[in-house]
C-alpha cells in the first residue's frame, strides 16, 4: 500500500490545483459503487491566466478528489458540461482522465495554437468494481434499455 501512496504523491506534483466536486454514490451491486461528480474544472477570466491568455500547447491538470477513498481504483469518464471561450478564435479542446486512484483523479485540460479559454466545467462518473466476479459480470451485461 504505501507503494501506490508514494505514487500518488510523486504523480501530485504536476497538478496544477484541486477541485472538490459535488458527488453522488449509489451502489450497484454488493460491492459496486458508480460515484456521479459535477462541477468547475477551471475559470481563467482574466488576463493572467494561461488557458486565456497564451498561445501554443497549453496544460492544465486538476485533481478531483473523491468524497469517501475507495477500496480499488475506479474507471472514471469525464464529460464537457460548460464551456466559455472566446469566439473570434477556432475553438480547441480536449479533456483527458489520468492517475486514477482509490483517493481521487486527474482531469487534463489541452488547448493549442489561439485558442482562449475563460471556463471549463465537467461532469464525470466513476465506477468502482467488486472483487466478486460475479457482481463484475452482472454490471458488465447492463446494456441500453430496450423500448417494445
Amino acid at each position: 500500500m504505501a507503494d501506490s501512496s508514494l505514487n500518488f504523491h510523486t504523480m501530485m506534483r504536476d497538478v496544477s490545483h484541486t477541485q472538490v466536486h459535488q458527488q453522488h454514490r449509489l451502489q450497484l451491486a454488493p460491492q459496486t459503487f458508480l460515484v456521479l461528480g459535477q462541477g468547475e474544472l477551471f475559470r481563467h477570466v482574466n488576463p493572467d491566466n494561461f488557458m486565456w491568455s497564451d498561445e501554443g500547447d497549453r496544460h492544465l491538470k486538476v485533481f478531483i478528489p473523491f468524497a469517501k477513498i475507495m477500496q480499488r481504483s475506479p474507471f472514471v469518464q469525464v464529460n464537457l458540461a460548460g464551456l466559455d471561450s472566446s469566439h473570434a478564435q477556432n475553438l480547441r479542446l480536449k479533456l483527458k482522465v489520468s492517475d486514477t486512484s482509490t483517493e481521487g483523479f486527474v482531469i487534463t485540460a489541452h488547448t493549442w495554437q489561439d485558442t482562449k479559454i475563460a471556463g471549463v466545467d465537467v461532469s464525470w462518473m466513476a465506477i468502482e468494481h467488486a472483487a466478486n466476479t460475479k457482481a463484475v459480470a452482472a454490471v458488465q451485461t447492463l446494456g441500453p434499455s430496450r423500448l417494445s
